[in-house]
């Protein structure tokens, strides 16, 4: 199996600074105001030169860096530019696992003639066979090229034959760079690498570097019974990795069960009515589309790109899945009363989330009324026609007062007309 890695490292700055080129070579935290009790979504080298690091608290962050220039997240502007980059790669193969956003692994097999591929080995004698590439460069340029296009940005790519030693050789590329390594240099190339590439802790880096193992190279030389006994499971699958081995197939992601709409404004609008009255007409279009048909939403996002550049957004969970255009714009507008954009809006992108079939969706049993008890109460009545008692019980208190718990409460009957609320 022959594997290759896209990686874009530091995706969601590398967006941000796409959409907001002046960003670049400024030390930058994404995640928002140092004030606030968040942490840091990603940050610059600039930032990180300072101390700043990744899940650090941002006033932990501003005090490293006072100079950083501390800046919004926007995580559905990501997952959509993540979306586009996993689509771009499906148009050169089928077989496409999704990983952290930025970082997607291809399956290459059959894809070359290479010897010992499937498809490329079992056909490559065949009078007939042509394989769609020439061979793994060829491969690696296309993706180079196809992420490129679909969003701009130029990824690393490493082909190898596990995912680890792929994503090894695609961090060791520059950007729009690629690096092929075979099966007998994997090993080698993988010794000088610092052992803080290995799937552990910090905690377990830290015992690492205390016993004097700096490098993967330090890391493989050791016998595997020794680093199971000193770390369990973990220590074995690193040592595997170490040596270039990883059996596990690559699973190809499920495309995301959501819908999403686009509206651009003729002339920017910088009112929460506005964008209210563009979101309400989206709503209604994406919910007669005919793949919504039978299916129902657990969630709504609204994403705002704004006239100076930026992504304004909010995510709606609901309490429970539903396809009702009113209530979901209710709670649209709640969420939106009294919001500020810091500038005006060009365009606006609705996303209906999680969706799921109907059946999915269950009535409470004892907020019913008029028609619903009625139902209740034949149904309660034929099932004590068929067993001679009541199966539906109801606890009340007896003696709640009482040391014996046997005696505090009781089972009773229940009857609709007697339940909660009546």
């Amino acid at each position: 199996m022959r594997i290759a890695c896209a990686l874009i490292p530091k995706f969601a700055l590398a967006v941000e600074q796409l959409e907001r080129p002046e960003l670049c070579g400024r030390p930058v935290v994404l995640g928002g105001a140092p004030e606030e009790t968040r942490v840091v979504v990603e940050c610059s080298p600039e930032a990180e030169g300072q101390g700043v690091r990744r899940g650090m608290s941002l006033r932990e962050a501003r005090a490293f860096c006072r100079e950083a220039l501390f800046i919004e997240a926007h995580p559905a502007l990501y997952r959509d530019r993540y979306e586009q980059m996993l689509d771009a790669l499906e148009g050169i193969s089928p077989v496409v696992e999704e990983a952290e956003p930025g970082c997607a692994y291809v399956g290459l097999d059959g894809l070359t003639g290479r010897p010992g591929s499937a498809g490329g080995g079992l056909l490559a004698g065949h009078a007939g066979f042509r394989p769609l590439f020439e061979h793994e460069g060829a491969v690696a340029g296309a993706m180079l090229e196809a992420v490129a296009a679909a969003g701009r940005l130029r990824p690393h790519v490493g082909i190898a034959e596990s995912r680890f030693a792929a994503w090894a050789a695609a961090l060791g590329a520059g950007e729009g760079q690629a690096r092929v390594w075979e099966p007998q240099e994997v090993a080698g190339l993988l010794a000088p690498l610092p052992v803080q590439v290995l799937p552990f802790t910090g905690a377990v880096v830290g015992r690492l570097y205390w016993l004097g193992l700096q490098t993967v190279g330090d890391f493989a030389v050791l016998p595997r019974q020794a680093l199971a006994a000193q770390f369990g499971p973990p220590g074995e699958r690193a040592w595997d990795l170490a040596h270039g081995v990883d059996g596990a197939p690559l699973v190809p992601r499920r495309q995301p069960a959501e819908l999403r709409d686009y509206l651009g404004f003729a002339q920017p609008v910088a009112t929460v009515q506005a964008v209210l009255a563009a979101a309400r007409h989206l709503l209604t279009r994406l919910l007669g589309r005919p793949e919504r048909r039978g299916r129902v939403a657990r969630g709504l996002t609204i994403s705002i790109a704004l006239c100076n550049g930026q992504h304004w957004e909010r995510t709606l969970t609901f309490r429970e899945p539903t396809s009702d255009g009113e209530r979901i714009f209710r709670a649209l507008a709640a969420r939106l009363d009294g919001a500020a954009f810091p500038a005006a809006a060009e365009a606006l992108t609705l996303i209906l989330r999680s969706l799921c079939g109907e059946t999915g969706i269950q009535s409470s049993l004892f907020t019913a009324r008029g028609k619903q008890l009625q139902e209740l109460q034949l149904a309660l009545e034929q099932l004590r026609s068929r067993p001679g008692h009541a199966p539906v019980m109801k606890i009340v208190g007896v003696e709640p007062w009482s040391r014996i718990p046997e005696r505090q409460y009781a089972l009773i009957d229940y009857e609709p007309s007697t339940g909660p609320g009546r």
